[in-house]
């Protein structure tokens, strides 16, 4: 009996939203770009770290062949049309309209011991959360590559099947050096071919197969791709890429409309150092991670009409309101300190960090409201962020022990050239008096960042505030190499200098995946899930089902009383897993594609990854 066939049900969900393009998934876009800012080469590696995101530089050049080399890195690439994932080439360059997006670029590595080679590895993708995953049976004849490892005419390989799990080094660990670039690759015991991954004429990738013969000792033989892992670089963040937290849930909806209860805020997490683990930072301190969010608003600084070294510092973070009603206000660096007078304030601060009605005019820069004014510089690799104030300036201790107002003091009438606290102009904070020369703020060395960091208190409580880093020795960060960057270009500096904050900053952004899942093969009904109303006459309603007629039609239908689909072959479905399985491959495919056949009209047939 038909009956007996019948194994479950398939539920079809309908699209409840509408979906740009060139985004992930509803609510979330993917535009926060992966160009690197810091005007520096790619930092490699000599460990890995499972709990951070790296990117992997295909084909890395070097000596002579890197000088004016375009970095390319493996992003994970989805087709909407199909809902299918492919991998591509990308390049890292802000200045190309297809160059890489951030999370796409973006790879966990978890590394596994492996009785063979000493170590495998997976690699995640951070948009997609998907593995960098083949089907060996997918996979093409290699031959003959060229240098950058291009097999021509060639079609992009669907990303899918059992090898999950690939060899690449045989440690995970250096003592001497750092990881350069080695071929990636996969062996296939049953067929006795070496999986791989080549590219064709677009950048897009190919898997590729080898005999072991042909392939040489770990690939050696063919030019097949190369990946370097690096730290992915620095980038100083717009508005807009603050507001969508960097493309995490919800960003679709992202602007700058401070009032209402639209999505668009930054929400922020905060940890310290603790003797052996993070921290979260006290609720009962953490106002500014927790209050009611920000949306951040862009105020670009010019001098003479030109952009300036203080490029990057244009950030304001306006407080969620409500209501309209309500009063605006900013984020803001407090002319008041913790326990000033306990502490050495031109030493180490500990300026308190407020919620402060918002200036009424940023165009008219003051020494005032530049303590309102931020850069952000965003590490995706450790997905953590560097807040710097652009004043940052604090009263000596004999001013706050006098109980003197601000306002009373040379600092509330400095200029800009006075009270800048951070990188862009590498200038140390001077002994003397407040003059430009000696770019008074927080003391600090030439090039020693000042951002928010933590301050212990007498009682033992961990409070948020701003200071210089505090891992400064001697003219460690003067004599460290970074460059100043030229006034007439524009550009933000990214502050990329080792120093220890004794904080960790980051998003508070989630990101939700289509997660792929399958049906064992049997016989199924496929129904409809759906929230919307059916127009007047239409069978389409939440669980209507799916059935085929002999014209090749599918359409929905509802069951009638007198009607029983368990004996109408039309209203069912034959599921049938696709590719590799444990047979033939090293290992299981967990969520197969399948193929789905009407059972009635077996030229009704399309292939699909189910996805939840």
């Amino acid at each position: 009996m038909t009956g007996a066939l019948l194994v479950g049900s398939i539920t079809v969900a309908s699209a409840q939203h509408a979906n740009k393009s060139d985004w992930e998934v509803p609510f979330r876009t993917q535009d926060v770009t992966a160009a690197k800012l810091d005007q520096a080469d790619v930092a490699k590696i000599n460990k890995f770290d499972s709990n951070k995101y790296y990117q992997l530089v295909v084909n890395e050049k070097t000596g002579a062949e890197a000088e004016g080399a375009e970095v390319k890195v493996l992003v994970q690439d989805r087709d909407y049309t199909t809902g299918k994932l492919y991998l591509k080439v990308v390049a890292l360059s802000e200045a190309e309209e297809n160059g890489a997006k951030l999370t796409s670029s973006l790879w966990k590595i978890d590394v596994q011991p492996d009785a063979s080679n000493g170590v495998n590895f997976k690699f995640v993708n951070k948009e997609t959360g998907y593995p960098l995953t083949f089907d060996h049976e997918n996979a093409v004849d290699g031959g003959t590559l060229t240098s950058e490892s291009v097999k021509a005419g060639a079609t992009k390989t669907l990303v899918d099947g059992c090898i999950d799990r690939w060899t690449w080094y045989n440690v995970a660990k250096l003592t001497k050096g750092t990881f350069g670039a080695q071929k990636l690759w996969a062996f296939v015991h049953d067929t006795k071919v070496a999986v791989a991954l080549a590219q064709n004429d677009n950048g897009e990738v190919v898997a590729v197969k080898y005999s072991d013969a042909d392939a040489g000792v770990n690939m050696a033989d063919q030019n097949v791709i190369a990946l370097t892992p690096v730290v992915a670089g620095a980038k100083v963040l717009s508005a807009d890429d603050i507001n969508s937290m960097i493309d995490a849930d919800g960003s679709w909806e992202y602007g700058n409309s401070v009032a209402g209860d639209n999505w668009n805020k930054a929400m922020f997490d905060m940890f310290h150092s603790g003797k052996t683990a993070e921290v979260a930072l006290a609720d009962a301190y953490s106002y500014f991670v927790r209050e009611k969010g920000y949306v951040a608003e862009e105020h670009t600084l010019l001098e003479n009409g030109a952009s300036t070294a203080y490029a990057g510092f244009n950030i304001v973070l306006n407080v969620k309101k409500v209501s309209t009603s309500e009063p605006d206000s900013v984020l803001m660096v407090s002319t008041e300190a913790y326990e000033a007078d306990k502490l050495n304030p031109e030493k180490s601060p500990n300026l308190k960090l407020v919620n402060a009605p918002a200036p009424a005019n940023y165009a008219n820069l003051t020494a005032y409201n530049a303590r309102s004014i931020f850069k952000f510089t965003y590490f995706p690799t450790q997905d953590s962020l560097v807040i710097e104030p652009l004043n940052a300036s604090s009263m000596s201790v004999a001013e706050y022990q006098a109980n003197t107002a601000w306002t009373a003091t040379t600092l509330a009438n400095a200029t800009i050239d006075q009270f800048y606290n951070s990188v862009n102009e590498g200038k140390a904070r001077g002994t003397g008096a407040l003059t430009a020369a000696d770019n008074t703020g927080v003391k600090k060395a030439a090039q020693e960042p000042v951002a928010i960091t933590i301050a212990y208190l007498s009682d033992g409580s961990v409070v948020p505030t701003v200071g210089r880093a505090r891992t400064y020795a001697g003219d460690e960060f003067a004599n460290a190499g970074l460059t100043v960057q030229d006034k007439a270009n524009g550009k933000a500096y990214v502050t990329n200098k080792q120093a220890d904050m004794l904080i960790r900053i980051g998003f508070d952004h989630d990101y939700s995946y289509l997660a792929r899942a399958s049906k064992v093969d049997g016989t199924y009904f496929v129904r409809l899930s759906t929230t919307k109303a059916a127009s007047q006459g239409e069978k389409r309603v939440d669980g209507s089902y799916i059935v085929s007629d002999f014209a090749g039609h599918m359409y929905y239908d509802v069951k009638e009383n007198e009607q029983d689909f368990n004996h109408m072959p039309a209203t069912q479905w034959v599921v049938k897993q696709l590719g590799c399985d444990n047979r033939t491959a090293p290992q299981d495919n967990e969520t197969p594609r399948v193929k789905i056949t009407n059972r009635e009209f077996d030229n009704i047939a399309f292939e699909v990854s189910f996805t939840m």
